[in-house]
């Protein structure tokens, strides 16, 4: 690739109730999920493992002021990292089995 694919600042442009609702998300599928397969992939995961990054992403400000505190651009950037060592580390233990 030429270029740097990342997601478009306007998914981190959100009000006070998308923020709570990834905060929702977040607690119901990954902290409260009761069983093992929360989600299911077939071949591959990358766009699971980006969803799910993506709520734990949200879910490391601790309120909507903290998270609003910083740029909508610099959100993007901060996800695609958070993405990029999630998906190394998927594949890191895919590889060790």
């Amino acid at each position: 690739m030429a270029s740097k694919r990342i997601l478009s600042e306007n998914w981190f442009d959100i009000s006070l109730k998308q923020f709570e609702l990834y905060h929702l998300l977040y607690d119901t599928l990954i902290i409260g999920h009761t069983e093992y397969w929360t989600a299911m992939t077939m071949s591959y995961g990358d766009q699971c493992s980006s969803f799910y990054t993506l709520l734990r992403y949200f879910s490391t400000y601790d309120n909507y002021e903290k998270y609003r505190g910083i740029d909508s651009k610099l959100h993007s950037e901060y996800y695609n990292a958070a993405c990029c060592k999630e998906l190394e580390r998927s594949y890191q233990d895919f590889y060790r089995i």
